[in-house]
């Protein structure tokens, strides 16, 4: 180990900070043709044989504020599920829909939400939904 290696891991060794600009990190021979030796990604790892990968798992240490989301129907007898309220980016369009809760649009708080529906669609019916911050978005009901 070269004591450059070892002194950024002596400094990382406590580090709980999330890699996020990265999509994947290949590890590889210093050669003219180098040879892949590891690869590391968000959900995956391989490693060739006579190496070993060690990963951190980032502790949860802080508790993030949960959010909002708009569940829109349609305001007829069909009741049609619309999706959910997302970033609309057209001219003329004041709503979007989406059908995955992880590309919806998010609000800070219940007002907020109701709000912007009312002022915008007002003919719709819709749920606000409180989303609870874990590993993963995970809606947990209707308010």
């Amino acid at each position: 180990m070269t004591e450059e290696l070892f002194e950024l891991e002596q400094e990382t060794k406590n580090i709980n900070k999330p890699m996020t600009k990265w999509a994947r990190v290949i590890v590889e021979t210093d050669e003219e043709y180098p040879q892949t030796v590891a690869l590391i990604t968000d959900d995956a790892s391989e490693v060739d044989t006579g190496f070993r990968i060690r990963l951190k798992a980032v502790e949860n240490t802080e508790i993030e504020q949960d959010y909002y989301v708009v569940k829109l129907w349609s305001d007829d007898d069909a009741k049609n599920d619309l999706g959910y309220l997302a970033l609309s980016y057209g001219v003329d369009a004041r709503v979007a829909f989406c059908s995955d809760i992880k590309d919806a649009m998010e609000f800070k708080s219940v007002e907020f939400a109701k709000e912007y529906i009312e002022q915008f669609e007002p003919g719709l019916a819709y749920d606000v939904l409180r989303i609870v911050i874990t590993t993963e978005k995970v809606a947990e009901g209707s308010i």
